[in-house]
């Protein structure tokens, strides 16, 4: 019955697919299970199998962020369903592919579930973020400062009309300025 139904359901090519198979519905064996494996054969071949799975292997979160690597990992875990089949396999092989800076902020976790994993690792990308925008702002205004102390001695000195060069750089918090 459920076979039946979903066959009004079928678009393009899988309806014309379902037209050179029609003849064969009333089969006995022709049940939802053995449908299912039909249409599974026709399109999407063992070749296709294989290289979904090999993708799934060789997924690694690399620059990506987290989201978009969970994204890839659900996607590719459809087609690689002997690796995901234990809870603990699946988490494994989705923390190790993470980015080493994340998986180092990780730990010290400890893990009960795939979506515990991923919300961990989602955190610990946001805390680099944050930490990377703070550090960089930091950095802008400590550049910024010291640019503009250098300009305002560049101008104080040319009012004396004497030559002289500056250079600056920072030693810690505090501003050093050879004069030569």
């Amino acid at each position: 019955m459920e076979g039946r139904i979903c066959v009004f359901y079928l678009k393009d090519k899988a309806d014309l697919w379902w037209e050179t198979v029609r003849e064969r519905q009333y089969e006995p064996r022709l049940n939802w299970k053995r449908f299912k494996e039909l249409i599974k054969d026709h399109f999407y071949p063992m070749s296709l199998q294989k290289d979904k799975e090999n993708g799934f292997i060789q997924l690694q979160q690399g620059g990506i962020s987290v989201l978009e690597y969970a994204s890839r990992f659900m996607e590719f875990s459809h087609f690689a369903s002997t690796f995901v089949v234990d809870k603990k396999l699946k988490m494994n092989h989705f923390e190790v592919e993470l980015n080493p800076n994340i998986t180092e902020r990780m730990s010290v976790c400890q893990y009960i579930s795939y979506q515990d994993l991923y919300y961990t690792a989602k955190n610990a990308e946001k805390g680099m973020k944050e930490k990377n925008d703070y550090c960089n702002e930091q950095g802008g205004t400590r550049r910024r400062g010291i640019s503009e102390k250098t300009s305002t001695l560049k101008a104080h000195t040319r009012g004396l009309g004497t030559t002289i060069s500056t250079a600056t750089h920072v030693e810690g918090s505090k501003l050093t300025i050879n004069l030569g």
